[in-house]
């Protein structure tokens, strides 16, 4: 769990597992957040079940805390959600509904999207994290467990979307382990989500999109 540096500026991050979506609307996924506004920081684990929100779990994580998280589809469309706090050695285990077409199964840092007062859905910047570690990376293809590389997996890095500036670099992938680095670049300003021309949000309307 990456420390967010704390700043004046709304920024936020995520770091996630899940089954789809890179081929496919659906995706099922969980992870943990770290978020800073108005200068107060914070964390939590959820889960995502695409098209709904997230939700937040009943788990307490915090920075540097080392965390563990497996979706495992139990029987069709059955699948369970294993999350384990390895620090506190706190835990939340939950089954959960869902129809995956199985597309792809993705281990990512991300910068996410959040709302504001309005329910408009925007790009905020992405949190001065640092570096964050994935490890004991592996998913079931055809019913063999594979290792990140053994799946062939393919690193991305992310970039902005105005000026494509990296802002998050996948270090070297060593067999079912990585690291992503965050770069110096400086987050742009929360910008709305949707199509046509792209404007700068303000700060001050945003709301967490955090379902309690």
């Amino acid at each position: 769990m990456p420390a967010v540096a704390a700043s004046t500026t709304l920024m936020t991050d995520v770091a996630w597992v899940g089954i789809g979506g890179s081929k496919s609307r659906d995706l099922i996924q969980a992870g943990t957040q770290g978020a800073v506004q108005n200068g107060r920081v914070q964390y939590w684990a959820w889960y995502e079940l695409l098209p709904d929100f997230q939700i937040v779990l009943p788990l307490v994580v915090a920075a540097g805390d080392k965390v563990s998280v497996s979706l495992t589809e139990m029987s069709e469309d059955l699948w369970f959600l294993s999350f384990e706090n390895n620090t506190t050695g706190a835990a939340h285990y939950q089954v959960l509904e869902y129809n995956s077409k199985y597309t792809s199964a993705e281990w990512i840092q991300e910068m996410p999207t959040v709302t504001n007062r309005g329910g408009e859905r925007l790009y905020a910047p992405l949190a001065e994290f640092g570096a964050i570690t994935f490890t004991d990376g592996w998913a079931v293809v055809d019913g063999k467990r594979k290792s990140i590389e053994d799946a062939r997996g393919r690193a991305v890095t992310m970039t902005s979307r105005e000026g494509r500036v990296p802002l998050a670099i996948p270090l070297q992938l060593n067999e079912d382990s990585f690291t992503v680095v965050r770069t110096s670049a400086v987050p742009s300003p929360a910008i709305f989500v949707g199509s046509g021309k792209r404007n700068r949000a303000n700060p001050a309307d945003i709301v967490w999109s955090r379902a309690q």
